[in-house]
């Protein structure tokens, strides 16, 4: 799986996972991006993964919604290990 490919599967990724956390804490687009200190558009756009998270932003989200910030990358960790995993099999060809 080539980068690009794999950073168009990660963002909606994040943006999901994002969205479900944000829903199950009960708060709104518009508070918690207020609480992180980040404009509502910015968020809604991560959510949509329209948007890479920053890991600043990462940290401001997390804080706002009060939740680890592993949390919000887990899923994506785990798909970016196993493509570092792959580029390194493939560079041993």
């Amino acid at each position: 799986m080539e980068k690009d490919k794999l950073e168009q599967m990660v963002k909606p990724l994040n943006g999901e996972k994002l969205r479900k956390l944000r829903k199950q804490t009960g708060k709104s687009i518009e508070e918690v991006a207020w609480l992180a200190g980040i404009h509502h558009n910015s968020l809604g756009a991560f959510e949509r993964g329209e948007m890479d998270l920053s890991f600043t932003n990462i940290v401001l989200i997390a804080e706002a919604l009060e939740i680890d910030m592993n949390l919000i990358v887990e899923d994506s960790q785990s798909m970016l290990k196993e493509f570092v995993k792959q580029q390194r099999r493939d560079s041993g060809k």
